[in-house]
């Protein structure tokens, strides 16, 4: 599993709260140098099911947090989240 470095980390960019959530597991991934198949190793799925999420299919509420956790992002499930209906993600500050 790669890891990353605290420097690298603040080097991350900070994702807007309004990117769709698909687009924000692919761009997190791959700033933190993970392929698919290394997701999808890490969560314990298929590397075809983190394509799916990245393509717009929504994981269930238990990937949502394992999905946070690995990415190193900050989990929201504010009144803005109900309105929406997507979690709000963003990269946690070291």
């Amino acid at each position: 599993m790669p890891s990353v470095a605290p420097a690298a980390r603040q080097k991350l960019e900070r994702p807007p709260a309004d990117r769709p959530l698909g687009v924000l597991i692919r761009d997190r991934r791959k700033a933190l140098g993970f392929t698919q198949q290394q997701l999808a190793k890490i969560l314990r799925v298929n590397h075809a099911q983190v394509s799916r999420w990245e393509a717009g299919l929504r994981p269930t509420p238990f990937q949502i947090v394992q999905l946070a956790t690995v990415l190193h992002l900050s989990l929201s499930l504010s009144s803005e989240c109900a309105q929406t209906g997507e979690p709000i993600m963003q990269e946690v500050s070291a």
